[in-house]
């Protein structure tokens, strides 16, 4: 916890017992926060494996490994299938990870780089170019439930953030698995509290959610994830009510059609 506070990361990979050199695992502020309010667990110095989950569906085990010297094509097509972090290995000369690769980095660089998708317009928006075709109905939880009752929402349907509504549907904020200030302080008295007095009391960062509408551009959608480091950008409609949610992989979906 430390280490993700000190260098304002969410996540880090844990080594092997048998081989130095083998990630088995990338733990996030997620995990930490699930094990922290399992059975009111506060054993902070308890080895970082208690915290890795056995469930093989969350994101710390999807994990894909890439050869620097391959295209970035694999990459991508990993990270559409809802993989998030990615492993280069320089295969010829060192077998051992140099770097973690995320889809927030291949978002960054497209901000950086509109020019590399060549067959992409940045400037259509996000429903002219399919981004709300064929979505899951929006999970929301509201103003009146405790934070534990929405963790233990996100924990069941494996999301890491939800949007947070009032009694009128609208996105009053936002709560996200990835503020490690939240697993930092997180207690059983704490998350009984309804989940905006929670975020209110133990985060310093903005409770504003970032939202879009359907008529929003793909590169105005694109610069504001990446001005507010954030993974998820709520599309509302005119009444500002929450409709659907657009998320890094969705983003990188697009990306790989038009690389």
């Amino acid at each position: 916890m430390a280490l993700l506070d000190q260098h304002d990361i969410y996540s880090l990979p844990v080594y092997s017992h048998d081989g130095p050199d083998k990630i088995v695992n990338i733990v996030n502020t997620f995990d930490l926060l699930d094990y922290l309010q399992s059975n009111g667990n506060r054993n902070l110095s308890a080895p970082i494996e208690a915290v890795m989950t056995l469930d093989t569906d969350r994101e710390s085990y999807r994990i894909f490994e890439a050869d620097r010297h391959d295209t970035l094509k694999p990459t991508l097509e990993a990270f559409s299938t809802n993989v998030h972090y990615a492993l280069v290995i320089d295969y010829h000369a060192n077998p051992k990870p140099t770097a973690v690769l995320t889809q927030t980095d291949i978002v960054r660089y497209v901000a950086r780089h509109p020019e590399s998708l060549h067959g992409l317009d940045l400037d259509a928006s996000i429903e002219q170019i399919g981004l709300l075709d064929n979505k899951s109905p929006l999970v929301t939880v509201t103003e009146a439930q405790t934070a534990l009752e929405a963790f233990a929402i996100m924990n069941d349907t494996n999301l890491t953030s939800v949007p947070v509504i009032d009694r009128d549907g609208k996105i009053c904020t936002n709560l996200r698995a990835f503020d490690s200030s939240l697993v930092a302080a997180s207690k059983l008295d704490v998350l009984a509290k309804p989940v905006t007095e929670f975020l209110a009391e133990l985060t310093s960062t903005t409770l504003k959610p970032v939202t879009c509408r359907p008529s929003t551009s793909l590169r105005e959608v694109i610069d504001g994830v990446v001005a507010s480091r954030t993974h998820h950008v709520w599309v509302v409609d005119d009444q500002d009510q929450a409709q659907q949610v657009v998320s890094l992989t969705d983003l990188i979906r697009i990306f790989r059609q038009a690389h």
